[in-house]
């Protein structure tokens, strides 16, 4: 079980998490989803160990994330992250296999040629494996990456726990599901999956849980029928927002209307008024009256 407990981060005076508090369990799909800057890429950041908490604490099967040794949690976890960088050139199916490094010592063993020729298939890369990662586009990068994150967890004990931020970048609609229901079958597995994603009615049609993330704190936590509320949605992405709920879709469908326009009065001394409006696109309108 992932286990976090009034977890906060703050760079220098800047809290960027805070007080957050929820658990997750082993063969589930948890989504986390919230506005730009709500501070979901730091909180998956954080249970991957790779930033420590200022405050509170996380654990993954009873131990603190920041007392595993890294080469027994890199079998444990995996993570994606929105960009990967590699220092040199390498064939794709190589690029797979540096999921398996945790695995092997100087050679990799039949096993992880095996999960590596798995995961690509998975992923639908088997077609472009010995093509050369720099050459692909985007989306491919991103499949590409993935399938490596899968082979890191594959053929160990579960549960471990997958990691995904932001993975459906630069990716078209179709594959966009594959991922989605691949992350479906990873949980059925007996993994757990936690998964940042900006698409809220992907995020409502394949998770189990979802965080609402608003300003660093946790707004709402529960299933997709239980956050995915007007009143919340419209509250924290400042949009108006409607629910359908239909026995077709099985699950609540987010309508987005109009952002919501504030204005601001500034008294003159001439005795005018201005008022400036925040307009959809993030312009400011002036009007003197």
């Amino acid at each position: 079980m992932l286990d976090i407990q009034g977890v906060g981060y703050r760079i220098g005076k800047k809290e960027i998490l805070h007080s957050i508090t929820f658990t997750g369990v082993p063969g589930s799909v948890m989504g986390i989803i919230g506005p730009n800057g709500a501070g979901k890429s730091t909180l998956l950041r954080l249970i991957a160990g790779d930033s420590a908490p200022s405050s509170g604490h996380i654990s993954w099967k009873q131990q603190n994330i920041q007392a595993w040794k890294p080469q027994i949690f890199a079998k444990e976890r995996a993570v994606l992250t929105q960009q990967t960088q590699l220092s040199q050139d390498f064939l794709v199916k190589d690029v797979v296999m540096m999921g398996r490094y945790p695995h092997f010592g100087r050679f990799p063993k039949p096993e992880d040629l095996q999960i590596v020729e798995k995961t690509m298939q998975q992923t639908d890369i088997s077609g472009f494996a010995e093509a050369s990662y720099g050459r692909l586009s985007g989306g491919e990068k991103q499949r590409v990456q993935l399938a490596r994150a899968l082979a890191q967890i594959s053929g160990g004990e579960a549960p471990c726990l997958l990691l995904l931020d932001e993975p459906l970048n630069n990716l078209d609609i179709r594959y966009q599901h594959s991922i989605m229901k691949e992350a479906r079958n990873i949980a059925a597995e007996g993994h757990m999956v936690a998964i940042v994603l900006h698409d809220i009615n992907l995020a409502s049609r394949y998770v189990d849980e979802l965080l609402l993330l608003g300003q660093g704190k946790l707004k709402a936590k529960g299933t997709p029928q239980e956050v995915l509320t007007p009143k919340i949605l419209t509250e924290i992405f400042q949009i108006h927002t409607e629910v359908i709920t239909t026995p077709e879709a099985g699950h609540p469908v987010v309508v987005f209307g109009d952002p919501i326009v504030q204005s601001h009065h500034i008294p003159k001394r001439d005795g005018n008024d201005t008022t400036l409006t925040q307009g959809s696109l993030g312009g400011t309108q002036i009007r003197t009256a």
